[in-house]
């Protein structure tokens, strides 16, 4: 099974409706797209990443700990169900 096609569901699925805070499977879900994009030689290389939260649409780069920053703050980009960024190559 490559890992870019795990189940995805918790993607768009990021807040509680009646109070505040993120899912617990959307910060699972975090961690483990962190692990698998540290797997991937352009961050081998670069010790950076593509972001692929709302704001940044994955065009701009920077360090894991940012990235996972900018996804709890803003969420994934719409349809960004295949990491078309963070896969091997």
């Amino acid at each position: 099974m490559e890992w870019f096609h795990i189940n995805q569901d918790w993607i768009y699925d990021r807040c509680y409706s009646v109070r505040r805070g993120l899912k617990e499977s959307f910060v699972n879900g975090i961690e483990q797209f962190a692990i698998k994009a540290c797997e991937q030689q352009s961050y081998l290389d670069e010790r950076q990443t593509r972001c692929p939260c709302n704001k940044f649409h994955s065009t701009h780069i920077f360090p894991i700990e940012m990235v996972k920053l900018h996804l709890y703050k803003n969420g994934f980009t719409p349809n960004y169900y295949v990491w078309i960024d963070h896969r091997e190559e």
